[in-house]
């Protein structure tokens, strides 16, 4: 091994010390592998916590997917009969028609009788006045 003229080498810097050159190709291999130690040191959080992610997100998509099958079916089954089909309306409120009219004319006039009160149901064709 050759070694830079002057220069001690320090240890556990590949042989080098600081602000030398390598002086040949084992020291220059020795000097980028201590590079890339560091740099996967600094990529090392990185790699864990996508690992971490990876694992979390994996658990909860099980513990989703298998949500659903763990407890009764979620079907209510009956006998089939016969009898009369009710429907029970459990709101409260106030109805309200969906579509309204206005009922008016163009004529003056005397009204001399009413057919119709208001809010009357009504036919087609009936006389209202």
């Amino acid at each position: 091994m050759v070694e830079a003229a002057g220069v001690e080498p320090a240890p556990g810097a590949g042989g080098l010390a600081a602000g030398a050159r390598p002086a040949t190709l084992a020291q220059a291999g020795r000097l980028a592998q201590n590079l890339s130690w560091g740099a996967r040191m600094r990529r090392r959080p990185l790699i864990i916590g996508s690992i971490a992610a990876l694992i979390a997100a994996s658990l909860a998509a099980f513990y989703v997917l298998r949500r659903g099958r763990d407890g009764a079916e979620a079907f209510k089954t009956q006998v089939v009969d016969r009898g009369t089909v009710s429907e029970i309306v459990t709101a409260t409120g106030t109805i309200s028609a969906v579509t309204t009219v206005q009922v008016g004319s163009q004529v003056s006039g005397i009204v001399a009788r009413l057919y119709a009160d208001y809010n009357s149901p009504v036919k087609r064709g009936q006389l209202l006045a």
